[in-house]
C-alpha cells in the first residue's frame, strides 16, 4: 500500500522582464506499509517531506539568458523490487532483497 499527499507552494520574485527568482516548496506526506504474510514480516513509513527547488533566469541581452537551478528530491524504493523470500531470477542468480525502503 502507498499513499502520498502533497502541497505544492511556490514563490516567485520578477524584476522587470530580465531578472526571474522562483522558490518552489512542495511538503507531501508519504505513507507506504509492505507486508509479508507468508514470512511474517514487513514494514511501514510515515513521512513528512520536502523537497525544495530554486531557480534563477537573467536576461543579459536581447538573445543571451543565463539560467541556474538546484533542488533536492526524496526518493524511496519500489514495491515490486522488496521481498523476504529466495527468488530464482534466472539460472545462475538467487537472490533475496529485504532492504529497506
Amino acid at each position: 500500500m502507498r499513499t502520498r499527499s502533497y502541497l505544492q507552494t511556490e514563490i516567485t520574485y520578477k524584476k522587470g522582464s530580465d531578472f526571474n527568482f522562483t522558490i518552489d516548496l512542495p511538503i507531501s506526506h508519504v505513507y507506504i506499509n509492505i507486508e509479508d504474510k507468508y514470512v511474517g514480516k514487513g514494514q511501514t513509513v510515515n513521512r513528512l517531506v520536502s523537497d525544495p527547488r530554486i531557480s534563477l533566469n537573467f536576461r543579459t541581452a536581447n538573445f543571451w539568458q543565463l539560467r541556474g537551478s538546484y533542488g533536492v528530491t526524496h526518493h524511496f524504493s519500489e514495491l515490486e523490487s522488496i521481498h523476504y523470500q529466495w527468488i530464482l531470477k534466472n539460472i545462475h542468480s538467487l537472490h533475496i532483497n529485504s532492504s529497506p525502503l
